[in-house]
């Protein structure tokens, strides 16, 4: 359901590979056969209007942000616990088994990465975790002066 323009920009893979052979991704990552990644000129574009961006990406896009953002708080958002994770995703009904159990596989390596990020939010509750990435990012900014 998601729209090309409004929710994501879509391209083909081989227009995605001469994008990334031309830089102009801050980050980009290959998960379950898919490629990912955000252009700079989305990023520095209204960064450089002041505006705070939140930039949702997996472990191998938050590594290259770390690199080439070094001052980007890091935030690592996680379930309560693998239990609750699984519980939720197969509630949504939306992959196959083995899709599935790649998804839990890849949340306890994520897991693991989690203390490489200047905070961690559990998210046991939409409201308080809001509220949680809210207190960070008025942190940040009082930092930045």
């Amino acid at each position: 359901g998601e729209k090309n323009g409004v929710d994501y920009f879509f391209v083909s893979e081989p227009e995605f590979r001469a994008l990334i052979a031309e830089g102009a991704f801050l980050e980009y990552a290959v998960y379950q056969n898919h490629f990912y990644g955000t252009s700079r000129a989305a990023v520095d574009e209204p960064t450089a209007e002041g505006y705070d961006l939140i930039l949702e990406v997996e472990m191998q896009g938050a590594e290259q942000l770390q690199v080439r953002l070094p001052d980007a708080v890091r935030v690592f958002i996680e379930p309560p616990s693998l239990d609750v994770l699984e519980t939720r995703l197969r509630d949504r009904r939306t992959e196959t088994e083995e899709v599935l159990r790649g998804r839990l596989q890849r949340a306890q390596e994520e897991l693991a990465y989690a203390k490489q990020c200047h905070h961690r939010i559990v998210n046991d509750s939409v409201d308080k975790a809001v509220d949680a990435l809210l207190r960070i990012i008025r942190e940040a900014r009082r930092e930045r002066g």
